[in-house]
């Protein structure tokens, strides 16, 4: 078993922000699609699955590498994968987690991560990562992604601090989305939660739920979100506590 070309970095450990730190294992690998060979998988003991057999190249090198990185998080957690591994999804496609464990996983046009933890500590886990939006783009995609009040809390940015911000936003709903379906079974969309308040400095986003998605889960929860940049990306951290 050896590095695939399509796999342009070790799937490896990355720091989580300072407040989730010790909180499970973060584990990213950079990846091209353009790389991918016939045998790519073989040679990572990683097993395709018969619905993406036929997919495009990059919808199969960013499972490939997602799956790298969920292999890699799991033995760091003490697990020991088959080989060749294997992670099924639900019918919704979510990953179906080992027991005990519970994750998340990104990908982005050229990076993949996965976020696991020890279920007695985490009930659930999201994560995103985002190239930033280009600045013309983000102006045209806010009233998509932003509630009335956040395009307020976001007025004066000039056009490229407006584009950080707006990514943030959508990355962190996102985020929040990815932890919060699957304990709820509820489907949200952007409208569905807005950006409360935000430090700069700590890198935190907080937020609050507009829609009411479960008994534990009414309309005006918030939520303390995180963020940090990552190979010219950011990636955003929504973590739910175990008990809560």
């Amino acid at each position: 078993m050896h590095l695939p070309d399509a796999l342009l970095s070790l799937p490896e450990p990355s720091l989580l922000p300072s407040a989730l730190s010790g909180q499970g294992i973060w584990v990213t690998c950079r990846f091209d699609p353009s790389r991918l060979e016939a045998t790519s998988f073989d040679d990572a003991g990683i097993t395709l699955p018969e619905r993406l057999k036929r997919a495009a190249p990059k919808r199969q090198t960013e499972y490939l590498a997602g799956r790298c990185c969920v292999r890699e998080a799991l033995r760091a957690l003490g697990h020991s994968p088959a080989t060749p591994f294997r992670l099924d999804n639900a019918e919704d496609r979510r990953p179906l987690w080992p027991q005990g464990v519970v994750g998340t996983l990104t990908h982005s046009p050229d990076l993949a991560g996965a976020w696991l933890a020890p279920a007695d500590q985490w009930q659930a886990l999201g994560m995103d990562a985002e190239h930033i939006i280009p600045a013309p783009r983000a102006a045209r995609l806010q009233s998509a992604i932003l509630t009335a009040s956040e395009q307020t809390l976001l007025a004066g940015l000039d056009a490229e601090a407006f584009a950080h911000a707006l990514t943030l936003v959508f990355s962190v709903k996102e985020s929040l989305y990815k932890a919060l379906y699957p304990l709820t079974g509820t489907p949200f969309y952007f409208m569905d939660a807005r950006l409360v308040s935000q430090d700069a400095k700590a890198r935190t986003l907080t937020l609050e739920l507009l829609k009411p998605l479960s008994r534990q889960w009414p309309a005006g929860r918030r939520l303390i979100c995180h963020w940090q940049p990552c190979h010219h990306q950011i990636i955003t951290f929504a973590a739910i506590p175990a008990g809560q």
